[in-house]
């Protein structure tokens, strides 16, 4: 599994109970699946790959 290092630096919370989520799975392209450990809600989150020579920090 590639880890994102812009998605490892966003703080992930379940939709349903607020818990800290920390394990992912890649549910495809730009989308991972996240499973809550106390209620077993499943999360869909959608991310964007970084563009090339775009300092993702700043934002320019």
């Amino acid at each position: 599994m590639t880890f994102h290092a812009s998605l490892a630096l966003k703080e992930v919370r379940c939709v349903r109970c607020g818990r800290l989520l920390l394990k992912w799975r890649m549910a495809g392209p730009g989308h991972v699946e996240v499973k809550c450990p106390r209620c077993q809600q499943m999360n869909f989150l959608n991310f964007e790959e970084p563009k090339a020579g775009l300092n993702t920090a700043t934002g320019a």
